[in-house]
């Protein structure tokens, strides 16, 4: 079994202020539903806005299912963005399945990040 790649942040802001910011930092795509990542294009499913969203994308062929949850924590937003290799991808190599993991997890890190830095941008603004 495949382990999941999990980036827990805590983001200043309500839950539907780090939605944007998640949104913004994936240059989201509304018409297609998808999410602009550095080395993959995340395609959303379902999506509660506020809440989290759910998608899938591949890595270097490799399919993942992709979710982002926001959970409320005090004054600010715990985001919690996991990528989990599917079970289709079993029949590729090895190391082309790490390769994949090593970019997910890249791509998935640096959009938590995006995402938190937006989120504190707008905060800023917002208490100015």
């Amino acid at each position: 079994m495949p382990a999941d790649t999990i980036h827990r942040i805590d983001c200043p802001g309500t839950p539907s202020a780090v939605w944007s910011a998640l949104l913004e930092a994936g240059l989201c795509d509304e018409e297609s539903r998808t999410l602009h990542l550095q080395h993959a294009d995340v395609r959303l499913h379902r999506r509660s806005t506020g809440v989290g969203v759910r998608g899938r994308a591949r890595w270097m062929g490799v399919p993942y299912r992709v979710t982002a949850h926001l959970l409320p924590v005090g004054a600010s937003t715990r985001l919690v963005i996991t990528g989990r290799e599917d079970a289709r991808a079993v029949a590729l190599s090895a190391l082309l399945r790490r390769r994949a993991r090593r970019l997910a997890s890249r791509d998935l890190r640096r959009l938590a990040r995006a995402t938190c830095v937006q989120s504190a941008r707008t905060a800023v603004l917002v208490r100015d």
